[in-house]
């Protein structure tokens, strides 16, 4: 069922309602996927369906839910023969939604648990808010099961900023961390932090600077 490794923050249970467009929506890639040949079901491509198609049968936020516990494949493109993998939650009109084999395992089990029991299916939900998380141990930065970052080098005003809003449960803002007593201009020592935590492998979250320069906000991409 869902993956608990990366659970949302405050998490309460699922609504009537959205437990419903969970059904919907899973049920709907799923019967795509298990139509495609055994050996194309692991082809986002092969088992994709316009957004366009679906979006009546769930909000976005339910596809980020999926997005988040990595169910679920973001491709965009005018047809099936031109889709190309699109690293973020933001859906737009040429958007495609696919199943992984994680989302297909997933929708299996969760289909067939509500044949038998709607409120054990629905009791392995968990809402809350999809924020990042950074990890001091491991040194990495993620949204979900998506590794967006792993400081390998000295890193320490991206880390410190980092572990402060982790630390702060991931407000959406967040007054300047860095020390003061740092060289240089404190206002373009947090623009610059800034700027090297963007360079990550799936561009998923934004930074950016906020009002005269002294807070950074940040938002998923």
């Amino acid at each position: 069922m869902a993956s608990q490794a990366y659970p949302p923050r405050d998490p309460r249970p699922v609504t009537d309602a959205e437990f419903r467009y969970f059904q919907r929506l899973y049920a709907k890639l799923f019967k795509v996927a298990r139509a495609a040949s055994p050996r194309k079901r692991c082809d986002p491509c092969a088992c994709a369906v316009a957004w366009a198609a679906v979006c009546h049968l769930a909000p976005e936020e339910i596809f980020q839910w999926m997005y988040y516990h990595g169910h679920v494949e973001h491709l965009t493109g005018p047809t099936r023969a031109k889709l190309v993998p699109r690293d973020s939650t933001l859906l737009r009109p040429d958007s495609w939604l696919a199943l992984t084999p994680a989302g297909q395992a997933f929708a299996n089990d969760m289909l067939d648990l509500c044949s038998q029991s709607k409120q054990e299916a629905r009791a392995r939900f968990a809402m809350g808010r999809l924020t990042p998380r950074y990890d001091e141990q491991d040194r990495s930065f993620r949204w979900g099961v998506h590794e967006l970052k792993r400081f390998r080098q000295r890193a320490g005003n991206q880390e410190l900023l980092c572990r402060v809003f982790e630390e702060e449960r991931w407000p959406d803002q967040l007054d300047d961390p860095l020390p003061p007593k740092q060289p240089g201009d404190r206002k373009h020592r947090l623009r610059m932090t800034i700027q090297k935590l963007k360079l990550v492998r799936k561009a998923l979250l934004h930074f950016q600077g906020e009002g005269s320069g002294d807070s950074v906000v940040w938002k998923t991409a």
